[in-house]
């Protein structure tokens, strides 16, 4: 991830403050290396795979309920707040969950810190999941291209249009 990140940097990327990711080693060590000072939030979805791999599936719905109403409280006071009641009320019944949200809850909810409109997008990878979905249907249609300047041509148009729909 290291020589990623720098290759990145060389080529000019700069200011970076947020960095949605899962919590590989690897990737959260060049994170800290080449971007110090971005906020790093780990992907909601494993965040929630974490928590209730803790828990039997018939206690999942009810460990679910609580982080939906952390990731969906309207601001991060209320995000706080819910977090809190929610390690409170599993503490004796689901002590790891408790421990878990205890430890990690303040990474999903940094999500928090960016504008209303950016949170719903930013608070796990699933939109950059479609977007790689969308590439690979695209270029399948097309299956050969006839040099790599016209997939790249094909790719950073999806980008403008993914872009476009953003702002």
């Amino acid at each position: 991830w290291s020589a990623v990140f720098r290759e990145l940097s060389e080529r000019g990327l700069k200011g970076v403050k947020y960095i949605v990711s899962d919590n590989h080693k690897g990737l959260v060590k060049g994170i800290k290396r080449h971007f110090q000072g971005a906020i790093r939030q780990r992907c909601q979805v494993h965040f929630v795979r974490n928590v209730l791999s803790l828990v039997s599936k018939k206690d999942r719905p009810k460990i679910v309920g609580y982080l939906q109403g952390i990731t969906n409280s309207a601001n991060l006071e209320t995000a706080r707040k819910k977090l809190k009641e929610s390690v409170n009320d599993v503490l004796t019944t689901h002590p790891k969950v408790a421990e878990f949200l205890d430890t990690y809850g303040d990474e999903i909810l940094n999500v928090y810190t960016l504008p209303e409109s950016h949170r719903k997008k930013l608070r796990s990878t699933n939109m950059l999941e479609r977007y790689n979905e969308e590439i690979k249907r695209r270029t399948r249609v097309v299956r050969i291209f006839p040099n790599e300047q016209s997939c790249i041509r094909l790719v950073a148009a999806l980008a403008i249009e993914t872009n476009e729909e953003w702002m």
